[in-house]
C-alpha cells in the first residue's frame, strides 16, 4: 500500500483471501490494542486516496499466490514489476 500510495495511485483495490484480516482492518479504532500490521494499514486508508478492501478465494487469488511462494524462495525486500511476469500472465490467461 506505501508503494502504490508514493507512487501516486489514489484509488486502490485490496484483496485478501483472509476475511479475519480483512475484517481486522476494516473494523479497527485508533484506541483497540491490535497488531502494529494491521493499524499501519487501517491508518494509512485516512490518507487522501480510496482503499477498498474485498475478500477473494484463495482458488481466485491464484497469482498473487504464486508472488508470494516466490518471495519466500527468495529472499529479497521488494520487486515491483512494470509488468507481469510471462508465467504469470499464462496463469491469469486460464481463470478467465
Amino acid at each position: 500500500m506505501s508503494l502504490a500510495y508514493d507512487l501516486g495511485y489514489r484509488c486502490l483495490e485490496v484483496e485478501s483471501d483472509s476475511l479475519d484480516a480483512i475484517n481486522l482492518v476494516k473494523g479497527l479504532s485508533a484506541k483497540q490494542n491490535c497488531p502494529t500490521l494491521a493499524l499501519y494499514i487501517h491508518e494509512s486508508c485516512n490518507q487522501s486516496w480510496e482503499v477498498r478492501f474485498s475478500h477473494i478465494q484463495r482458488e481466485g487469488n491464484e497469482v498473487a499466490d504464486h508472488l508470494a511462494k516466490l518471495a519466500h524462495m527468495d529472499n529479497f525486500d521488494l520487486v515491483a514489476f512494470p509488468q507481469p511476469p510471462r508465467k504469470f500472465i499464462f496463469c491469469w490467461l486460464m481463470l478467465v
